[in-house]
């Protein structure tokens, strides 16, 4: 399976790929936070590795961000294949 890579973001971790794209999105940690209806200090463990966040805040992050839940959680989108049948 062949992927696409956002910039070797594979190899960070996952607070680091939320940084990055909150970043790339224009928020502040503060204004992410009020999106996400957490608190800064939540935003910032995240970002942080202090801790992880559950599926459902995933799913809800990659709407606000505009990308998916394989990129935040694993930092690549499989390409789609074609399949013969």
């Amino acid at each position: 399976m062949r992927y696409s890579v956002m910039e070797s973001v594979s190899n960070l971790t996952i607070g680091e790929r939320i940084s990055i794209l909150r970043k790339r999105s224009g928020l502040t940690r503060r204004e992410f936070a009020r999106l996400l209806n957490v608190s800064y200090t939540t935003v910032a463990n995240y970002e942080n590795n202090k801790s992880i966040p559950n599926i459902r805040r995933v799913s809800e992050m990659s709407v606000i961000l505009s990308t998916t839940m394989n990129m935040i959680l694993h930092g690549y989108e499989p390409e789609k294949e074609d399949f013969i049948i």
